[in-house]
């Protein structure tokens, strides 16, 4: 069992764009970085095991999609948000198998000051 807290990823995204500022837009980003995060693993399920405190680096990579309509004053945005990070091998020497991050949807709205 393990869980992890203080997953806190720096991404550099690139963003292209289409459309027309009275229009639809959709843009599409990608975006590469890095990810610190704390981890502690627990050898079973029953507890028996002495837990492990450790931390682990790891690349993250994210794709986006978004959508924006205009809504006077501004722009109704519709996006998702996919951001991968294998986590690997931490700071004790364990390996923590899969995606630590996921798929996030968003709705919201864009105004310009």
């Amino acid at each position: 069992m393990h869980d992890h807290h203080g997953l806190d990823p720096v991404l550099a995204i690139g963003r292209y764009r289409l459309g027309a500022a009275r229009f639809a837009e959709l843009s599409a980003g990608a975006g590469a970085g890095v990810s610190l995060a704390g981890v502690r693993l627990t050898p079973d399920l029953t507890n028996t095991g002495a837990t492990v405190s450790a931390t682990a680096w790891s690349v993250a990579l994210q794709l986006d999609a978004e959508a924006t309509f205009p809504l006077w004053p501004g722009r109704l945005v519709v996006g998702a948000h996919y951001l991968w990070i294998d986590l690997g091998r931490t700071s004790h020497g364990d390996y923590v198998r899969g995606n630590v991050g996921g798929l996030v949807g968003d709705l919201g709205y864009r105004m310009a000051f």
